[in-house]
């Protein structure tokens, strides 16, 4: 079965921030029924297919496959950071996002309202994604990647559509 054009916008939506609940608001699904809609939507077989295929169409276009956790097994968080970065400036230009500046900037702790512990800035001056920012060493917790997406992507998401 198709989709139709609602249901296209909440598969693209969606793996802006794997949040089918916010998915379902920025396709347009009314906000008094966005919870009830996502796990409804989620749990159609056509749905999953389309984020399946979507998912894999990103995953070639900055060619990552099966192999690439493997391929940086040792890196640090910034080492996948600055990876990601350069394959989306290659492919987009000014278009990409430079998440890694932003990471070992003073600027993430004003944003964040932490205040950074010697650990943090240790880790910071050596390039590595600090224990605060971190879940695991090598990936942003989700407070800091819903930062990151606040304070730059969404911005620059603006600045496209209304540019």
């Amino acid at each position: 079965m198709a989709l139709n054009d609602k249901q296209g916008m909440f598969c693209r939506e969606y793996l802006i921030d794997l949040n089918a609940t916010q998915a379902a608001i920025r396709a347009g699904y009314s906000d008094e029924t966005e919870n009830r809609i996502a796990s409804k939507l989620l749990s159609k077989v056509d749905i999953q297919n389309r984020i399946a295929e979507l998912k894999a169409q990103r995953n070639e276009q900055v060619n990552i496959d099966a192999a690439y956790p493997n391929t940086v097994a040792s890196a640090n968080g910034i080492d996948l950071i600055h990876d990601y970065n350069a394959l989306t400036a290659k492919r987009y230009g000014s278009l990409s996002i430079d998440n890694a500046a932003y990471l070992m900037s003073s600027q993430i702790w004003t944003d964040a309202m932490i205040t950074p512990t010697s650990a943090d800035l240790s880790a910071q001056s050596k390039g590595v994604i600090a224990p605060s920012l971190s879940s695991d060493g090598l990936h942003m917790n989700s407070p800091i990647e819903q930062l990151v997406i606040d304070k730059l992507i969404k911005p620059k998401m603006q600045e496209l559509w209304f540019s």
